[in-house]
């Protein structure tokens, strides 16, 4: 992912080429870039370190103003955070993912929140420890719902314009089976309060939920502390707040110490960067599962004890370290056997076929040329996001993203589709669907930055590059060896899914023959690192046939396959056998039954 840190260590390495570009009139004297001020006049007033630890520190003598690379490019530009992101994104070359179509954040709601002073709400806050100051800070109020003035409204606003987007809110008492009552305007996934963070702020706080917010900033972090807006069980907000998130260099994660907590920090910290992303728990006391826990003991504890400062200051990465224990290798183990097991699941896109796509593995597709490899691809990139609810990043050196889409919206409609049907489909993938727009040439560093910010910002968990030979040359085998491995490693760190597309060669035999694990084009290295090989062969033989017989083909004819699925490596299950597909043209899609393309299909089963 492209966070604050990766940022500033690209402009670092090509601080002089920044320093050129923000401020023309200075010039370099000793170790520093030297100039008159943000103005950029001709002067000695203002300088920015070009080497060593404090590379890109500046300072201005004449006001005193100082900050980091990422400062002082704001200040120039007289930009904010977001607005100076992206312009220095733009910059260094970042990123080449691009979205569908920016998410819409709703109008204001209409909501009538009242004071809370004298009212049960604040006596029921005051209760959980909680004072005045603290209340005010994050806009606490009550709300009138349902018959009762009893729920506390939390206001979640826009970050970058501080515009209300949705009240949310909790009753003081359970309901008759004991369960909070949650009440809420529209939803719009976003942190709550972050109206006190500022742009000077580089490390940030969040936590599970509200009330933990406040107990936490109570017991004064030296940091902005931020909200979940739905507890662990929604991650939406990262994408929606993921240009804010950038900002800061590190994140503490504080989520109850129990199993969900524990597992939504860890995919926040997957989310948001290992590297940047540090778990807080809080003191290990009898009765205490939460933040808000604490706070009402105070009385009773030790300094350290009720300082979130403290608790902040011991927090750990998730970061893999070079050696480890056994222990700590369980949660991998655990990620293998669950990969295992989803095989016993119908989940590919041919049900009759044994094979998965399963996290956290490279499957190599191959085939000859026109063998239909990228609409298998389509197809089962879109069943992925239909049946088994995954996002996916596309990225083709050989087609345009606009023709991808295309291809995926006949397969739903067929040859009959109109301009209302392709609004439809670009509604449908808009939140599954992200696209590469690729380097030329290819960058492979990029190429994995490009995988962590799709992976980071949408929730991405399955990637397809079509094609190898386009993103390293087919003859130079020494790096097609090193991509292949590369990417094998990177899947398995990200525990996603990757296919990647790799065309066969035609040997001595023609194309009438299948072709397997040595039929690969390029390097023999490819194929050993993958767990899976696939390919797809195209039955020339019945194209040939049909052509012969002119509108008639007899039903020998149409019965032979149009196509094989050939599996010839599957590292789990050991499954290596081939299987026979009927290709339908109206909608450019494989089917592992029959299908006669001269009678009509209306009402069949949908793709999505």
């Amino acid at each position: 992912m492209i966070n604050a840190i990766d940022l500033k260590n690209r402009l670092h390495g090509q601080i002089e080429a920044v320093l050129l570009h923000l401020l023309p009139n200075g010039k370099k004297m000793g170790k520093e870039w030297k100039v008159g001020g943000l103005s950029g006049e001709p002067g000695e007033s203002l300088g920015v370190v070009l080497t060593g630890a404090k590379i890109g520190v500046w300072k201005d003598f004449a006001t005193d103003e100082t900050g980091d690379i990422l400062d002082l490019w704001k200040a120039v530009r007289d930009l904010g955070f977001r607005e100076m992101f992206d312009e220095a994104c733009r910059f260094v070359g970042l990123t080449n993912v691009e979205p569908m179509r920016k998410k819409e954040k709703p109008p204001t709601p209409e909501v009538a929140k009242l004071p809370m002073r004298g009212s049960r709400v604040h006596e029921y806050l005051q209760g959980r420890g909680l004072g005045d100051q603290v209340l005010i800070k994050y806009r606490v109020r009550t709300l009138h719902h349902a018959g009762s003035p009893d729920w506390i409204a939390w206001s979640l606003h826009d970050w970058e314009d501080d515009r209300l987007l949705e009240v949310k809110a909790t009753h003081i008492d359970l309901n008759e089976k004991h369960k909070k009552q949650i009440w809420s305007t529209p939803p719009y996934h976003t942190l709550f309060g972050w109206w006190t963070v500022k742009d000077t702020d580089r490390a940030v706080c969040i936590t599970e939920g509200e009330i933990d917010c406040l107990s936490v900033d109570q017991m004064m972090p030296g940091i902005p502390v931020l909200s979940m807006p739905s507890g662990v069980s929604n991650l939406e907000w990262i994408e929606n707040d993921y240009d804010r998130l950038n900002m800061f260099e590190r994140i503490y994660v504080l989520t109850d110490s129990d199993k969900p907590g524990e597992e939504c920090a860890q995919k926040i910290a997957h989310r948001l960067g290992l590297a940047r992303t540090y778990r807080v728990k809080i003191p290990n006391l009898a009765g205490c599962k939460d933040a808000n826990d604490i706070l009402m003991r105070a009385a009773d504890l030790e300094e350290n004890e009720i300082n979130a400062a403290y608790w902040i200051n011991e927090a750990q990465t998730y970061a893999p370290e070079t050696i480890r224990e056994a222990k700590s290798l369980a949660r991998a183990m655990k990620n293998i056997l669950a990969r295992q097991n989803s095989n016993e699941k119908a989940t590919f896109v041919f049900p009759s076929i044994n094979f998965n796509i399963r996290d956290g593995e490279t499957t190599i597709l191959s085939g000859y040329p026109f063998g239909g490899k990228s609409n298998l691809l389509y197809q089962i990139l879109l069943h992925e996001m239909e049946h088994n609810d995954e996002r996916v990043l596309v990225g083709s050196y050989e087609i345009n993203s606009e023709e991808i889409a295309f291809e995926m919206a006949r397969m739903r409609y067929g040859k009959g589709m109109t301009p209302e049907n392709i609004d439809q489909v670009c509604e449908w993938l808009n939140d599954r669907c992200f696209f590469l727009t690729p380097d030329d040439p290819v960058s492979i560093d990029d190429l994995w930055r490009d995988m962590d910010y799709a992976a980071a910002r949408y929730g991405c968990t399955r990637f397809a590059f079509d094609s190898l030979h386009f993103i390293v040359p087919k003859d130079e085998y020494v790096f097609q060896d090193d991509f292949v491995r590369k990417l094998h490693r990177k899947t398995k760190s990200m525990d996603v899914a990757t296919i990647l597309i790799a065309h066969a060669g035609i040997k001595s035999k023609g194309v009438d023959r299948i072709p397997g694990l040595g039929d690969v084009g390029g390097s023999d290295g490819v194929v050993k690192p993958v767990d899976n090989g696939i390919t797809m062969w195209r039955n020339f033989e019945k194209k040939q046939a049909i052509d012969e017989a002119g509108g008639s083909p007899s039903d020998s004819i149409l019965n032979m396959p149009d196509a094989v699925f050939s599996i010839w490596k599957q590292r789990v299950t050991g499954v290596e056998r081939n299987y026979n597909l009927w290709f339908d043209p109206e909608r450019k899609l494989f089917r592992d039954t029959f299908h006669n393309p001269m009678k009509s299909e209306t009402g069949q089963k949908e793709i999505f």
